[in-house]
Parts: C-alpha cells; structure tokens; sequence
C-alpha cells in the first residue's frame, strides 16, 4: 500500500510539473542555431514571430501553415488566455484547411476517438462524451478549457482524435522506469529509448534542485515524460500517414513543456518522419512588475512608458504567445469520496474550489445536482462543471437532515 501510494505521489508531481508554468525555463540557450542566443519579448496578447522578432497575427500563422505538415500548440493547461488562442488559431485554421484534423493530449489514442467522433456529429451532447471518455474519472481539471477549442473544431467541421496513452501506463513508467514495460506496452511510444541529451537537460530545469537530489526519483520521471512526448507524436504522425488521414494538416494541442524547444513532441515526430515539416507555438507569461527595479529612477521612469514584457530565448518556438502576468481562472473541482450505498459521500473538498463555495464539506452525502442524482465522483464533477448561467443547486444529507445549498451568486 505504501509503495502504491509512493508511486501515486510521483506521478502526480510529474503531472504538476509539466502542467504548470515555468517561466524560469523560458530563456534557456536551447533550440535551433544561433536563436537559443537570442533574448526577445512578447506583450500580454501579442504573438511574435521568433524568426524576425516582429509582431504577427493568428492569419500569418495559417498562412505559414500551407507549407508545413502539422502545427503544434503548447499550453498552459489552466490558462484561459492559451485556450482562447487556440479556439481562434482553430476557427482559422477551419477556414483555410476545412480537412485538418486536431489532436488533443486530453484524450486518448483510438480509445476515444469514437465519443468524440459522435460528439462532433451531433449525437450526443457535451456530458455523453465526457462519461464516454471518463474526463473527470481522470482529472479534476475543469473541461471549460477545453470546451472553448472543442466548439471551434465542431463549428468549423474539423475531425478531432485522441494522442496519449492510458494514464495507467504511463503511471506504472513513473514509478519503476521503462523496465517494467512489456514489449507489447512499449509498442505506443515509438522511439522512446532514444536519447535527447538537451530535452534531458530542458527537464531537468523544470524539476530543478529535485531533479539532480533524487537521480533514481528522475531517471522514473523523465521516461515517463518520454512516453508522454513520444505517444503523442506518432499518435498524429500514424493518423496523418493513414488512409483518413492523406493530405491532411494536423493541430496538435499539448501542455508547453511537450513542445518548448522543440524537444518534446517536435523532436520525437521527426523520428518517425525525418521529413516533417513542423510548427510550434508556445506561451510566455509577461512578467510581473518587480518592485525593487521599479525604484530605480531611470527604470521607474521607463516603466512608465512602456507595457509589461514576458523576456523568452528565440530558440523556444516559431512562434510566441504572450500571456498576462496573473488570469483569473475557472474554479476548480477539487473534490474526492467514494460511493456509499448508491450514493456520493465526499471525504475531501480543496478549500479555493467550486465544491467547497457551494457548501460541501466532507462527510457530506451527495443526493442530487440540479434534480440528477450523484453516485460517483467523476458524476459529481461533471454536473458542477457544466457550462451554465447559474449556479448548480446541490443537494445533500448533512448529519442525516437534507438540505438545499443554492451556488453563490
């Protein structure tokens, strides 16, 4: 139980760490040529061609798209700002190439390519496909995020397919190493044992001082890390050189550190297909105004006159996104229990989360959301994560008396 619950622990630090911003890695001496020596900024909102360090629009990025194979978009996963880009980079996208298809890291290869296949066409609406693929059975992540891109891929008609491994997976190569794979396992991560000396050092930047005191802690993490780059990338690469797929563009829509430098993703996709012609986008976060400058006269006085800057290396992407210094995101659902008699009973609610301002409180049972019952977790999640105008009305048995909890307004 100990070492299960250790290994649980390691997985979700290696899901933090890819899935949270890093702005400490952003101007690291990585990348093509003589641009990882190159320093450049970006403003809040603004993209940046890293070629020639100007100012372009989500059009020139499509437009550039006719000439290359597959676009790959990093994001910060709870960043609005990164999925708002995307939803327009899409809708762009739609317009010019009404037959690309966009990957997301989300969903799983061939495994969920069927509910979303179906949602697509219509049939079915948005909580069908999310108990189809167990969304919330995987994550506590709010799919309003992604929500905002999945519309744009159904507005546009654009065909939609699933890149990672299942979790359990890659959970078992966080926690013994790639060893523990059989052959039949490793067939979804193409080119996994092939060494990349500057993603190794990219990784190791993110995990910081952790990364170089616990080597074997690392050395777990990081093949994990590679099974994630490299599933996705041939998850595309596969679907592109399919029949369905000949002579289609392909968006592929990952968390940033699968694509910075082109290390991640970028890298092990030009494995299989030495070839590829590939684009990659990332965001940068515009720093924070820091107080101590700011007191310096002459920087005090330039401050005035200039917006905020987010300062990256030009070997980071073909292209950067600017995101503000701090966004205000969508609630979380962090809430976890189990099922009692056909009935939710929560054991633990994050205390900044939706669940927790509606009221719930663990030992609380669950009846009904919005007059639908609740037996599981993943339900619970859904239900309070649906798009709507008003809060969700929750209903639960609290030291056996029911009671009403009306969302706050």
């Amino acid at each position: 139980m100990i070492e299960r619950r250790q290994v649980v622990i390691l997985f979700l630090l290696l899901f933090a760490a890819v899935s949270l911003r890093a702005e400490h890695t952003d101007t690291l001496p990585l990348g093509p040529g003589a641009q990882r020596l190159t320093l450049q900024t970006v403003e809040a909102g603004k993209i940046v061609d890293t070629r020639s360090g100007r100012e372009v629009a989500i059009a020139d990025i499509v437009s550039r798209l006719a000439a290359a194979d597959v676009v790959v978009v990093g994001e910060y996963h709870d960043s609005p700002a990164c999925h708002r880009f995307q939803r327009d980079l899409v809708r762009e996208i739609g317009k010019k190439f009404p037959r690309a298809v966009v990957g997301f890291e989300f969903f799983l290869h061939r495994a969920d390519d069927a509910a979303l296949a179906t949602w697509l066409a219509g049939k079915g609406n948005e909580a069908d496909l999310l108990r189809a693929v167990g969304w919330y059975e995987k994550s506590s992540l709010h799919y309003g995020y992604t929500r905002m891109v999945m519309e744009a891929v159904k507005e546009t008609g654009l065909a939609a397919i699933g890149l990672n491994a299942p979790r359990a997976l890659v959970h078992r190569v966080a926690g013994g190493g790639l060893a523990v794979l059989s052959a039949e396992e490793r067939r979804p991560f193409a080119h996994v044992e092939r060494k990349n000396p500057e993603h190794r050092y990219y990784i190791q930047q993110v995990f910081g001082a952790a990364a170089l005191r616990l080597p074997p802690w690392f050395e777990r993490i990081y093949a994990a890390q590679t099974c994630w780059d490299s599933v996705m990338a041939a998850s595309m690469r596969d679907f592109l050189a399919s029949r369905p797929g000949k002579g289609k563009k392909g968006v592929i829509i990952a968390g940033s550190a699968h694509v910075a430098y082109g290390l991640g993703v970028p890298f092990r996709y030009r494995l299989g297909k030495r070839r590829a012609r590939l684009l990659t986008i990332v965001p940068v976060r515009v720093e924070k105004q820091d107080e101590d400058a700011a007191s310096h006269p002459m920087l005090k006085m330039m401050a005035k006159n200039m917006p905020p800057m987010g300062v990256f290396s030009a070997g980071i992407a073909d292209y950067v996104l600017g995101l503000p210094a701090e966004e205000e995101g969508l609630p979380s659902l962090d809430v976890s229990g189990h099922e009692e008699d056909g009935v939710f009973v929560v054991d633990k609610v994050g205390e900044e989360s939706l669940p927790h301002r509606l009221g719930l409180r663990p030992g609380d049972r669950i009846l009904r959301v919005d007059d639908k019952p609740v037996s599981s977790q993943a339900e619970l999640r859904l239900l309070l994560g649906m798009d709507r105008e008003t809060p969700p009305r929750v209903r639960l048995e609290r030291a056996l008396k029911p009671a009403d909890f009306p969302g706050s307004s």
